[in-house]
């Protein structure tokens, strides 16, 4: 079953084929009951060249052997993630997924699926700089907002646009993935990153440039999900240029069904931090308070929320150690590299395999 939070997309050459008018009907039905938040159909020709590449499909081969290796590492550090508990955790964004229903190719109705749509991102050198003017996402195409629009601007152009027979795709250039271990050169280059005497959990020192966490990119305030039961363990506001901003620390006990005991053994213990949120996600926010797989803990926050970044997103990160505070070094330097990809799992191995590689 899709997540609730779900927007789905039809893309279609002709709206008239029995397979696409069964799916718009399945759709309509989930919408009504409230298992869909809401669906359009978009003409394929309204779809450019690089959004056609950007229906982001891993090869099913290449997910299962990358999530092998990856818990085949990360187990050995005591992780504790076998490979049928990750289809249990709920995503931490909900991403629009696509479905072509009319394509040459494509036409046996049981190979139709939604799968999501998102950009896999390359931040190795970027203009998504804390302070930077630029936005996220530049783009050819007539687009109806000069900064990154809010989700519910998002669902009122998506409407409006339907109802002009104008669906125009382009809103979903905003969601993207920004990979974890990757070496962003030129990306942080705030006071922050320069300052030898900070320590955030035994990490310090300068020329911090490799990415521990994943990146998951949205409209200003994209719901943000819980991946699995948890305690909230620590909420509050880092204020600093190119920091976290809103950000919250949840503690996810990892549970595993015992059969002979007729209950649920706690395997493992992960730590996640979700940062760049808006204000709302950390208000009446108390320690200690439970959560629940799939709940929405925050949304994404905008410039003036999120540490001053201009590309919305959630930072989203691992931790086998349990932090003190409401922080964690996302960013480390190549010195200290081997041994934080070892305490900052690869937040893959809840995620699922964004991508390959």
């Amino acid at each position: 079953m899709l997540p609730a939070t779900t927007v789905a997309v039809v893309v279609a050459d002709d709206s008239s084929l029995p397979t696409t008018q069964k799916r718009i009907l399945q759709l309509e039905q989930q919408k009504q009951s409230k298992l869909l938040s809401s669906w359009t159909l978009i003409p394929r020709k309204s779809l450019n060249k690089e959004q056609k590449l950007r229906m982001h499909i891993v090869n099913e081969k290449d997910r299962i052997d990358g999530l092998r290796n990856l818990l085949r590492f990360y187990n050995n550090n005591n992780v504790g993630i076998a490979e049928n508990d990750v289809s249990l955790f709920h995503p931490v964004v909900v991403f629009p997924r696509i479905i072509s229903h009319d394509n040459n190719n494509n036409n046996n109705e049981s190979s139709q699926q939604l799968v999501p749509y998102y950009r896999l991102l390359d931040l190795r050198n970027s203009n998504t700089t804390a302070s930077s003017t630029k936005p996220c996402f530049s783009t050819t195409t007539t687009i109806p907002w000069t900064t990154t629009p809010t989700v519910e601007e998002v669902s009122r152009f998506w409407t409006t646009a339907a109802a002009n027979n104008n669906k125009n795709p382009i809103f979903l250039d905003f969601y993207g993935v920004g990979k974890y271990n990757e070496i962003r050169s030129d990306l942080y280059t705030t006071e922050m990153f320069e300052d030898d005497t900070h320590t955030i959990m035994g990490y310090t020192g300068s020329d911090r440039i490799v990415h521990v966490g994943i990146d998951l990119f949205g409209p200003v305030n994209t719901p943000v999900h819980a991946f699995a039961d948890g305690t909230l363990l620590h909420a509050g506001y880092n204020p600093a240029q190119g920091d976290y901003g809103n950000v919250l620390v949840i503690e996810h006990p990892i549970r595993r069904r015992n059969e002979e005991k007729e209950s649920d053994d706690v395997v493992a213990v992960l730590y996640a931090l979700y940062g760049h949120l808006n204000k709302e996600s950390i208000q009446n926010k108390t320690p200690g308070q439970p959560i629940q797989k799939g709940e929405i803990v925050g949304g994404m926050g905008d410039i003036t929320e999120n540490g001053g970044w201009t590309g919305i997103h959630v930072h989203f990160q691992l931790s086998i150690e349990k932090p003190i505070t409401h922080d964690m070094p996302g960013v480390v330097s190549m010195n200290d590299r081997e041994q934080a990809l070892r305490d900052y799992p690869d937040p893959r191995i809840v995620l699922g395999m964004l991508y390959v590689g």
